[in-house]
């Protein structure tokens, strides 16, 4: 069985797996467990990357004297985005006009624009590039994304405040989106350096920052609690680091 599947997944691949030192069996379980492992973190990163995009998209109309539209407005003239970003938005909109061939207008439905934009789009705002013109200058912003700063993350920095605050979301959204790209791309995750449960544990966080409606939501449906519980005991203790201790 496992010739045939070295064809059709790669040396390379299985290799990761330990082809050349464990046994054909060994090496199967452990690429089945992986399955399982990326099946059960789907509904967490859906829920935070939906929830993300949303309540960004949301704070800057709701609470910036941007125009309601703004992806709209900044599409026809960049203000604040970075080019790199500007031309991700510029492709996401000629990608959702191609999809809605009888569209007149040069501009996609503002929804729809929101929706095609990458999760990476959404976590590249909290970098430095955009805490002078975006985190600064509308401080109240951030607290609009994440009412539930103080209840969810600050306890993991409790020495950290004010515009530093968006450092941290910034290097906690990195590692899930790291991690996600990798779900997603069929990577091995069941070693990850970040740590399974930790990595599930700051999306709560992080999911919980922004809405407890939607962390109560991804409790009921995700799976990755069962999962690690029904986990074979060779996989469970593969790379499983401490967390670290808070910023200071």
């Amino acid at each position: 069985m496992l010739n045939g599947l070295k064809e059709v997944f790669s040396p390379e691949r299985l290799n990761t797996y330990g082809l050349n030192t464990e046994t054909e069996e060994a090496v199967l379980e452990k690429y089945a467990e992986n399955l399982r492992i990326a099946e059960s973190f789907y509904t967490a990163i859906s829920i935070l990357e939906v929830c993300l995009r949303n309540a960004i998209s949301e704070a800057i109309h709701n609470e910036t004297p941007l125009k309601s539209e703004w992806l709209v407005q900044e599409i026809n003239t960049r203000t604040f985005l970075t080019e790199r970003m500007h031309r991700k938005l510029q492709k996401a909109n000629s990608k959702v006009l191609r999809q809605l061939r009888n569209r007149v207008s040069p501009v996609a439905p503002y929804g729809k624009l929101v929706a095609e934009l990458t999760f990476g789009f959404w976590v590249h705002l909290f970098t430095r590039d955009y805490i002078p013109g975006l985190w600064m200058k509308y401080n109240y912003l951030f607290k609009n994304v994440f009412p539930n700063y103080d209840k969810y993350i600050k306890p993991d920095c409790p020495n950290i405040s004010g515009v530093n605050t968006v450092n941290v979301m910034y290097s906690k959204l990195k590692i899930v989106l790291d991690f996600r790209n990798r779900v997603f791309h069929y990577e091995p995750i069941f070693n990850h350096p970040a740590g399974l449960d930790n990595l599930y544990s700051d999306i709560e966080k992080i999911v919980g920052a922004m809405s407890e409606d939607a962390l109560g939501y991804m409790q009921k449906y995700c799976r990755f609690s069962e999962i690690r519980q029904v986990q074979s005991l060779s996989l469970i203790h593969i790379s499983e680091p401490t967390r670290p201790e808070p910023i200071s």
